[in-house]
């Protein structure tokens, strides 16, 4: 019988999430728990330690000071690798609740995409489009969802028109229920014990943002495929993504933005071909994003200079390849809380 192991980091005050998390994965039939702690509220610890008293499926790993997420699921990981006999490897983010049926259509869908007999191997994603655009677009449009040439932090101006007309004209029926993708989140990702040990564990100098991405980009060094399964559905139950402008937004922290910044800007530098585009794609996103914050540029000019001397070592510390932690972004992003 092949056995499979949940992997939950969590911080902060979100027992109420985590709670919702691990009563799903008990009721999917995992058989192995770890939650990681990454120095969450007095009131958290106390549920999780209580949590793991009551039942023996669940192990806590909790540490002293917040690690950020590269730090959280790299710890996690490296205790599976070291402790627990496991084929396979489900990853969730404290809020990922998912449907009933969702690991055995992961399980039903990998039989199907690979020989068992041979030594090819695959990554699954659970699907999340009632929270990211882009996974309902890769099932209604077949989107793939990858880095292209050339980008800033994700964004390329030559396929902007191409990806707005794709947006304006989506179908809400679902077309491409398993979808191949080039990059992928950690919340919902499957893979076996045997890819973990082929690629490694995540990065912890990204400390925070796009480590998940650096992780999942190495698959194909390895000619490991990755897809995207519709009908292996996680709901978010607290999702707080915005899309609108964050940079001159007081309600995002120094610390989220610097590090969402400098770190998509790093794995941005390995798909660069032509310096001429990359310029023009990083004038053309900086642009666009000044024009939108103008209003609050305005209004609040000290903060506005604050952000944009930010931005700025965000983008020369990734472009110079500059990770690891940092501890002087500004008074705003001192706090543990990443949220």
């Amino acid at each position: 019988m092949l056995i499979y192991t949940a992997l939950i980091v969590t911080y902060a005050n979100r027992y109420k999430f985590v709670e919702q998390v691990v009563e799903a994965l008990i009721r999917e039939g995992i058989s192995t728990i770890i939650l990681v702690d990454n120095a969450s509220a007095d009131e958290s610890k106390i549920f999780y330690k209580n949590l793991v008293e009551k039942n023996s499926k669940i192990k806590l790993i909790q540490h002293s000071q917040n690690l950020g997420s590269a730090g959280g699921f790299h710890s996690g990981l490296e205790f599976i690798l070291n402790n627990i006999i496991s084929d396979f490897i489900w990853i969730l983010d404290d809020d990922n609740v998912p449907d009933i049926g969702s690991l055995n259509n992961l399980i039903y869908t990998r039989k199907l995409l690979i020989n068992e007999n041979s030594n090819d191997d695959v990554v699954l994603y659970s699907y999340r489009g009632d929270s990211w655009l882009d996974d309902k677009l890769a099932v209604t449009n077949g989107y793939i969802k990858g880095y292209k040439k050339n980008n800033f932090i994700g964004f390329n101006f030559f396929d902007l028109f191409n990806t707005f007309f794709l947006n304006k004209s989506r179908s809400k029926k679902i077309k491409y229920p398993l979808v191949l993708v080039e990059v992928g989140p950690y919340g919902g990702m499957f893979l076996s014990m045997n890819t973990l040990k082929l690629v490694g564990l995540p990065h912890k100098d990204f400390f925070l943002y796009a480590d998940d991405h650096e992780f999942s980009l190495r698959f194909d060094s390895y000619n490991i495929n990755q897809y995207l399964v519709y009908n292996s559905r996680l709901k978010d139950i607290h999702f707080t993504f915005s899309n609108g402008n964050k940079f001159f937004s007081e309600q995002t922290s120094d610390l989220k933005l610097f590090y969402s910044i400098r770190n998509h800007v790093f794995l941005s530098q390995s798909f660069i071909n032509n310096n001429f585009y990359y310029i023009v794609n990083k004038l053309t996103y900086i642009s666009i994003n000044l024009l939108i914050a103008l209003p609050i540029i305005i209004k609040k000019p000290k903060i506005a200079f604050e952000r944009v001397i930010l931005i700025k070592n965000a983008i020369y510390d990734g472009e110079k390849g500059k990770l690891g932690k940092v501890t002087n972004i500004g008074n705003r992003a001192q706090s543990n809380n990443f949220n």
